[in-house]
């Protein structure tokens, strides 16, 4: 507890608080009392130019034409000295440029004390909404507060002063401000004519305390709006609207924490010069955010002549942006915050026009099949144009309220707060209803989804980003003969022919290349044979492999589509099939080549006999780029091998510019007697007749295999005389042409 109290204590003194007055505060909180506070703004003021020491009474003043007499106002009174009638001093322009000197001021009070009162005093303080540019404060000549500067402002909003009860006399007491601050500055006296108070520290504490809670839930619910739709955005970039909203909702937060007087209490933001700019920026980029964020959402109604007009309203709100941020005297915001307060009335006018257009259009629409009420409700209620409609028209009233209470200073402007709300709730309305909708149809999906997953004719496995299996639906059951629950967690290379791994470059390395595929694009297709509990050990799927993003805020996760290689009943017609292809110099292609000249062979021959073509076709076109067009020799692999860089060199023959030039053609020819497969490379080629001759690999290394199973793949094998291309002929056995 006492870390508590320390950290606290050293919190106030960097941000130069007056913590005693809290702990005072604190103490007498418990015995708050709701008297009625004594309201300077109903109290004459008087003030004259240069400072006297408060050594005066009423009948010298009132004698005195130096004196300016204010009069009292129960609603409406604020001094601020350029829009007084004081004698020599400088007329302040429309937008003024000009930084003066600062000036001294005398402001004086006369408050009558009653003896009631007086023995009703506990700890009495007085409360200024916004006072400036610096000041002294004396009670009965004797000094209660001093925060002078003649070289910057100290303007303060929120600023509360304890008055020492010692100081206090029944009868006539006399509140003395001397003011210091620039004449033609309306931060010098008090810039909001309401809210200047006597009251007890404990009554002020309470009335500040409830303010800024009502301050803090707005700004709460205004950053949660804003955090909301930009997690929406960040999800479906398409919406742009999602984005503008958010923009929308984070500056209005901003604009309202930045007029408050909870800015006192960032230390950054205690220098109005900082301060000021950031509240004049955030309320100026709210009408084109809001154009940008009405546009895109209504953009399929309105009409493409109608387009200046959102822009222009963008510019205009960016043209005082730019403005702000130039190093303008702090004398010409309240002159260009005069100039928006004008014309971003009509703007805003302009887009309650269209609304209500919008509006009008539903209802018509509507209106055609319901009765008056029922097409109104269903306009307001369940259409984008009605929802906006409800929402503009507190914005608008409260807008305008608050643009008028500003112009005349009755007090600070927050009444547009609770407008925005009014407004970000119908929009919310709108999000909120459009979400369940959604949940309503996701719901509806979800069961459409299932049932199509489990009684799909295709294998299909849900995978989670490391390539684990999460789900499997039941055909994996009837065409492979395994129990799902065994597959279930395990890595999809488990479900890979083992024995094909060794010479396919992709099975080998799967998940890398999965990896690096699917960043390039969402759905990939490859040649897998999955192993099966059957008399066949394995059987080809032409799978793919797809990217989804099932919640919104998880991890994607990956179907894997595997479709067995089915029978086409056009090959009964086939009289000759051709094809040719130029394959790059890349293992990652013979996968996809594979299946395009296979295809019409799995209709006429069975499914072993297709397996060996396969295999064979593959470690031809592997011999073709490893000892062709790289023209790695069987002495180097060797070497290669027993070093073990042998997938280095690989790598770095393959990214060689002058390789990746190099093609392997294929052709294939497919009749009704037999079926022709040439492969040619561009390499140097190899000693043919050494490896035709080969009766045996068993026992020799690994150069030779791939003609070898070639070899029992094909019925013929003719290469040309250099060895860098080959024709391979396999006859079809009509006694298995329909199997």
């Amino acid at each position: 507890m006492s870390f508590l109290l320390e950290r606290v204590v050293l919190f106030f003194n960097k941000t130069k608080f007056n913590y005693s007055l809290l702990i005072k505060i604190i103490v007498f909180l418990p015995s708050i009392t709701f008297s009625k506070p004594i309201n300077l703004t109903e109290l004459p003021a008087y003030l004259k130019k240069g400072f006297n020491n408060c050594n005066t009474n009423l009948n010298e003043i009132v004698s005195n034409e130096e004196w300016l007499k204010i009069p009292p106002n129960k609603n409406n009174r604020p001094i601020r000295i350029p829009k007084l009638n004081l004698k020599n001093l400088p007329k302040r322009h429309f937008i003024e440029f000009r930084s003066l000197p600062k000036v001294d001021f005398t402001l004086l009070f006369f408050i009558p004390i009653s003896e009631e009162y007086y023995n009703s005093l506990k700890s009495p303080g007085i409360y200024f909404e916004r006072i400036g540019e610096s000041w002294e404060i004396f009670w009965n000549q004797q000094i209660i507060d001093r925060k002078i500067s003649y070289t910057e402002s100290l303007t303060t909003k929120g600023y509360i002063v304890e008055i020492p009860l010692k100081y206090f006399t029944i009868g006539n007491n006399i509140l003395c401000i001397h003011l210091i601050g620039d004449p033609v500055s309306t931060r010098t006296g008090f810039y909001y004519g309401k809210e200047y108070y006597i009251d007890e520290l404990k009554n002020i504490f309470y009335n500040n305390f409830y303010e800024y809670f009502l301050i803090i839930f707005l700004i709460t619910l205004y950053i949660s709006f804003g955090i909301f739709n930009m997690i929406f955005y960040i999800n479906q970039k398409n919406n742009k609207y999602n984005l503008y909203f958010s923009l929308f909702c984070l500056l209005i937060s901003i604009y309202i924490f930045s007029r408050s007087s909870l800015v006192q209490y960032i230390p950054i933001l205690k220098n109005p010069d900082i301060a000021s700019p950031v509240e004049f920026i955030s309320l100026y980029l709210l009408i084109p955010v809001f154009s940008l964020f009405f546009y895109d959402i209504f953009k399929n109604k309105i009409s493409y002549k109608l387009k200046f007009i959102f822009r222009i309203a963008e510019i205009h709100g960016f043209i005082f942006t730019i403005i702000t941020l130039f190093p303008i005297p702090s004398n010409a915001y309240g002159g260009i915050l005069r100039l928006w307060q004008f014309s971003a009335p009509i703007f805003i006018f302009i887009f309650a026009l269209l609304i209500l257009y919008f509006t009008y259009n539903e209802f018509i629409n509507l209106y055609q099949n319901h009765s008056f009420i029922n097409a109104l409700s269903k306009t307001l209620i369940f259409t984008v144009p009605g929802n906006f409609l409800i929402g503009v028209i507190f914005i608008f009233i409260f807008v305008i309220l608050d643009i008028y209470i500003n112009i005349k200073k009755i007090s600070a402007p927050s009444i547009s707060n609770y407008g925005f709300l009014f407004f970000l709730s119908g929009i919310s309305f709108r999000i909120a209803y459009n979400i369940i909708k959604l949940l309503n149809q996701l719901s509806i999906s979800e069961n459409k989804y299932k049932f199509l997953y489990n009684n799909s004719s295709d294998i299909l496995i849900l995978l989670n980003k490391d390539f684990f299996i999460k789900d499997i639906n039941q055909s994996f059951e009837k065409i492979l003969n395994w129990k799902k629950e065994n597959y279930l967690g395990v890595n999809i290379e488990r479900l890979i022919y083992s024995l094909e791994k060794t010479r396919n470059p992709i099975l080998k390395n799967l998940i890398e290349y999965l990896n690096k595929e699917l960043k390039k694009n969402t759905s990939i297709r490859i040649i897998i044979p999955i192993i099966s509990n059957s008399d066949i050990p394995f059987k080809y799927f032409d799978v793919e492999f797809r990217i989804l993003y099932i919640d919104l805020f998880g991890e994607p996760e990956i179907l894997m589509k595997c479709s067995l290689l089915q029978k086409n009943p056009t090959i009964q017609y086939l009289i000759k099939e051709y094809q040719r292809y130029e394959m790059p110099t890349d293992f990652i292609y013979i996968e996809r080549i594979l299946p395009r000249i296979t295809e019409s062979v799995s209709e006429i021959i069975n499914e072993m006999e297709l397996s060996l073509i396969r295999i064979a076709l593959r470690e031809i076109l592997i011999n073709a780029i490893e000892h062709g067009n790289l023209g790695i020799s069987n002495e180097e692999k060797t070497n290669y091998l027993l070093q073990g860089n042998y997938d280095q060199i690989l790598k770095e023959k393959l990214n060689d510019p002058e390789i990746q030039k190099k093609k392997i053609r294929i052709e294939y020819k497919l009749t009704t007697t037999a079926i022709f497969y040439k492969i040619t490379d561009e390499g140097e080629g190899f000693d043919v007749e050494k490896y035709l001759n080969k009766k045996n690999v068993e026992n020799e290394s690994l150069h030779g295999r791939g003609i070898y199973i070639t070899k029992n793949a094909f019925d013929k094998i003719y290469y040309n005389k250099k060895g860098n291309s080959v024709l391979l002929i396999k006859y079809i056995n009509k006694n298995t042409k329909n199997v």
